[in-house]
C-alpha cells in the first residue's frame, strides 16, 4: 500500500491523497526501468518453471495432490514462491510500473496483490505444518532458520497489511491526510524490508528441502542443481527489485498542478 506524496503539489483529492488536480499524471518511466522490470519478470518466470519441474518430477512423489501427505508438502514451496516472489514483486513495484495511471486504481491493485500473497502464504504454512504433524513420526515445526525467517515475514506482512488498510483505505474523515503522510515512510521502509526478507526465506527454503529430502552428498544430481540455481536467481531478483525501490529516479511521481492560463477558455 505504497503511496507517494509530493509537497510541491498540495492539492488533495477526495480521498485525501496528494495527487494533484488530475487523477492521471507523472512522467513515463525511463527505458532502463522497463528493461530491468522485464528482466525481473523473466527471472521470476524462470524460477517458477524450475520449481515446477523440481517439485513435480524430481521429488519423492510426482505431481501435486493435497490428499497425499508427501505430495502435500510440495504446496509449501510452490505457494510461498508464487506468493512472495511472483505476486509480492508485482505488488511492491506496481506504483512504479504504472505511475502514469489512475492512482486510486493502482492502490486497489496493490491491495489485491498483497491479499493474494497472504492467501498463498497462509495456505503454504498450513500445508507444511499438517505435513509434519500427520506423519507417522512427526517432525518439529519451526525448527530451522528458514522457518523462523518465514514466520517473521508472515508477521511483518500481516501487520503491514492491516496498518495499510487502516491508513490508506479508510476515508479521510477517519484517517486524515496528516496521519497518512506521517505513517507513509514507515510503511514504505518496513514493506520493502518484509519483501526482501521474504525472498531470503524463499532462498533458504530451497536449501531446507535439499537437506530434508536429498541426503546423498557424494553426488550433486539434477534436483540439487535446480534448487541451488533457483535460490541464486531469487537473490538476483531481490537485488534488482531493491534497486528499483531505492532509486528515486523511478519513484512514483504525482501529477503537477497545471499553470493557470487566463487566455484559455
Amino acid at each position: 500500500m505504497d503511496q507517494d506524496f509530493d509537497d510541491r503539489t498540495p492539492i488533495q483529492d477526495q480521498e485525501g491523497l496528494n495527487y494533484g488536480v488530475e487523477s492521471r499524471g507523472g512522467v513515463p518511466q525511463p527505458q532502463s526501468f522497463k528493461i530491468t522490470v522485464g528482466f525481473i519478470q523473466a527471472l521470476v518466470l524462470t524460477i517458477l518453471v524450475i520449481l515446477g519441474v523440481w517439485m513435480s518430477s524430481y521429488f519423492a512423489t510426482p505431481g501435486f495432490q493435497w490428499e497425499d501427505l508427501m505430495s502435500r508438502c510440495k504446496f509449501h514451496p510452490l505457494f510461498m514462491t508464487m506468493g512472495y516472489l511472483f505476486v509480492s514483486t508485482e505488488a511492491v513495484l506496481i506504483f512504479r510500473m504504472f505511475r502514469t495511471m489512475d492512482r486510486k486504481m493502482v492502490k486497489y491493485g496493490h491491495v489485491i496483490l498483497h491479499t493474494i500473497t497472504l492467501a498463498f502464504s497462509v495456505t503454504a504454512l498450513v500445508a507444511i505444518i499438517t505435513f509434519k504433524n500427520d506423519r507417522k513420526r512427526p517432525l518439529a515445526n519451526f525448527f530451522t532458520t528458514h522457518s523462523w525467517i518465514g514466520l517473521l515475514v508472515l508477521i511483518f506482512y500481516v501487520i503491514q497489511y492491516v496498518l495499510g488498510v487502516i491508513y490508506f483505505l479508510l476515508p479521510e474523515s477517519v484517517m486524515p491526510v496528516s496521519k497518512r503522510k506521517q505513517f507513509l515512510p514507515f510503511h514504505r521502509f518496513f514493506g520493502a524490508a518484509a519483501y526482501l526478507t521474504s525472498l531470503a526465506s524463499v532462498a533458504t527454503g530451497a536449501f531446507d528441502h535439499l537437506v530434508l529430502f536429498y541426503q546423498n552428498y557424494s553426488d550433486i544430481g539434477l534436483a540439487p542443481r535446480m534448487g541451488n540455481s533457483m535460490a541464486i536467481l531469487v537473490i538476483i531478483v531481490g537485488i534488482l527489485a531493491g534497486y528499483l525501490l531505492v532509486n528515486r529516479t523511478f519513484k512514483s511521481t504525482p501529477p503537477q498542478k497545471p499553470a493557470y492560463n487566463p487566455g484559455v477558455f
